[in-house]
C-alpha cells in the first residue's frame, strides 16, 4: 500500500509539473505572439536581405550553394545552425515568410528556457520551480529583446543559448570523455557556430575541469585530457573569429572604455554604475566563492551553476569588447537577461543554506535583492520597450 501511494504522489507531483510548465510557456509564447502580431512585418528586415535572400536562398534555388557557404562569416560570426534552420523553413514552407520565422523563433526560444529551467531545478531543487518560472516570467515576458522577438533573422541567439546551455551540463555534469561528454563536445561546436560568444561555454567547462583537476575532486588523466579538449575548442574558436576593418570603431580601443561598457552590460537593467552591477551580480559571486570554499564531489550538479556563472560573465565581455559603442542593444539583452536568471537561481541555493543568528538577515537581502531587480525590470521597460524604435523600425 505505502508503494502505491509514493507511486501516485510522485505520479501526481509530476503531472502537478507539467502542467506548470505548460502554462508558463503558454503565457510566454503568448506574449511573443502579441508582439509579433502587433509590430511584426513581413517585410525583410536589414540583414536578411544580404545575408538571407542574396547570399543564402538564390545560390540555394539556383543550385550553386556549397557546404563552405553555409560555414562563412557573417561579421565576426559563423551561423551555420541559422543557415540550416532558414534553409529547412524555406523547404518546408515553400516561400520565404519573416512572419514565420518570427513565431518559430519564438517557439525555438520559449522551449530553451524550459530545458534550462528544468536543469535548474535539479541544481536547487523542484520545490523552487514555481519562484524559478514566475521570475522568468517577469524577466522575459517584458519585452526588452524585441528585436530578437521582431527580427526572423535573430534565431542565432536562441541557438547560442541552447547549444551553450546544453554543452555546460553535459561537459561538467558527466563523466569526462564519456559519450555524454562528447555531446557536448559537439554542442560546443554549434554554439560557436551559432554566434561568436558561443566560444565561452568550452571555456567555462574549460575552468570547472581545472578546478576539479587542480583541487583534487577529480585528478585523472581524463579530466585534464577534458579539460584540454574544451580549451582547445575555445582557441580555435578564437582564431576563426573575423576580424572586420570596418567594425573596428565598434569595439573598445582601451581598457577604460572596455570596463565603462562592462559596467553597463553587468549593471541592467539598473543604471549603468559599478555598485548596480556589484548588486545585481552579488548572489552569484557569492554562490561561486561558497562552492570553490566547500568544494563539493565532482559530480554535484552545483558545478553546473558555478560554471553559468563564468559562462555569463564571458557573454557580458564579448559584448563589452566587440560593441564598446553600444553594449545595452535590443538583441543582446537575451543574452543579459539569461545572466539575472542565473543570479536568481543562486540567490536560491544561497537561502538554502544555514546561517544560524544571521538567517534572518539572509531572508532580508534575498528580499532586498528580488525587490530592487523587480524595481529595475519596470523601470527600465518604459524607456526600452515604451521607445519609438520598434514603431519606427517594424510598425
Amino acid at each position: 500500500m505505502k508503494a502505491t501511494a509514493s507511486v501516485d504522489v510522485k505520479s501526481n507531483f509530476r503531472g502537478i509539473s507539467f502542467l506548470t510548465y505548460a502554462a508558463f510557456a503558454v503565457i510566454l509564447f503568448g506574449i511573443k505572439l502579441w508582439l509579433i502580431k502587433t509590430y511584426g512585418n513581413a517585410t525583410p528586415y536589414l540583414d536578411q536581405w544580404d545575408a538571407e535572400a542574396e547570399k543564402l536562398y538564390r545560390p540555394f534555388l539556383d543550385g550553386t550553394l556549397e557546404w563552405k557557404d553555409l560555414l562563412s562569416a557573417h561579421n565576426e560570426h559563423r551561423i551555420f545552425t541559422t543557415r540550416l534552420y532558414d534553409l529547412a523553413l524555406l523547404t518546408l514552407n515553400g516561400i520565404w515568410n519573416p512572419l514565420l520565422q518570427m513565431a518559430v523563433n519564438a517557439a525555438l526560444h520559449v522551449a530553451t528556457l524550459v530545458l534550462f529551467i528544468v536543469l535548474l531545478t535539479r541544481v536547487i531543487g523542484k520545490n523552487y520551480l514555481p519562484a524559478l518560472l514566475a521570475f522568468s516570467l517577469v524577466l522575459f515576458g517584458i519585452p526588452f529583446a524585441w528585436e530578437n522577438t521582431l527580427a526572423g533573422f535573430q534565431v542565432q541567439f536562441y541557438f547560442v543559448l541552447l547549444f551553450s546551455i546544453a554543452c555546460l551540463w553535459l561537459t561538467v555534469t558527466r563523466t569526462p570523455l564519456s559519450p555524454a561528454w562528447w555531446i557536448g563536445i559537439l554542442c560546443a561546436i554549434l554554439a560557436f557556430f551559432s554566434l561568436a560568444s558561443g566560444i565561452f561555454a568550452p571555456l567555462a567547462s574549460a575552468i570547472v575541469g581545472l578546478v576539479f583537476y587542480a583541487t583534487g575532486l577529480r585528478k585523472t588523466a581524463k579530466q585534464l585530457a577534458a579539460a584540454a579538449i574544451l580549451v582547445g575548442l575555445f582557441v580555435v574558436g578564437w582564431l576563426l573569429t573575423p576580424t572586420l576593418s570596418y567594425h573596428a570603431a565598434l569595439k573598445a580601443n582601451s581598457i577604460l572604455q572596455f570596463l565603462d561598457a562592462l559596467k553597463a552590460v553587468l549593471a541592467w537593467p539598473m543604471r549603468p554604475q559599478y555598485i548596480s552591477a556589484l548588486i545585481l551580480n552579488v548572489p552569484g559571486l557569492i554562490y561561486s566563492g561558497l562552492v570553490l570554499w566547500k568544494r563539493p564531489p565532482a559530480d554535484d550538479r552545483k558545478w553546473f551553476l558555478l560554471a553559468l556563472n563564468v559562462w555569463t560573465i564571458g557573454q557580458a565581455a564579448s559584448v563589452a569588447y566587440g560593441r564598446a559603442t553600444d553594449p545595452l542593444e535590443s538583441r543582446y539583452q537575451e543574452l543579459f537577461s539569461i545572466g539575472i536568471l542565473v543570479n536568481f537561481t543562486c540567490l536560491t541555493s544561497i537561502a538554502q543554506n544555514k546561517f544560524g543568528k544571521f538567517s534572518k538577515w539572509k531572508v532580508v537581502g534575498a528580499g532586498a535583492w528580488v525587490s530592487i531587480t523587480l524595481a529595475s525590470f519596470v523601470g527600465s521597460s518604459g524607456v526600452s520597450v515604451g521607445d519609438s524604435d520598434i514603431v519606427y523600425a517594424y510598425g
